[in-house]
């Protein structure tokens, strides 16, 4: 019964962990660059 009991609080400490820090990060800006484009060549079809 330990056993659960601590793996429960490692996994509650792990998701406030992780909200705290997306709660940190605020509001994300949309990428600047990168992303997919269209390949060309010879040897794509």
């Amino acid at each position: 019964m330990w056993m659960i009991r601590r793996a429960l609080a490692a996994l509650s400490v792990a998701a406030a962990a992780s909200a705290a820090l997306r709660a940190a990060g605020g509001a994300s800006l949309p990428r600047q660059s990168g992303g997919w484009r269209p390949l060309t060549g010879p040897d794509l079809t």
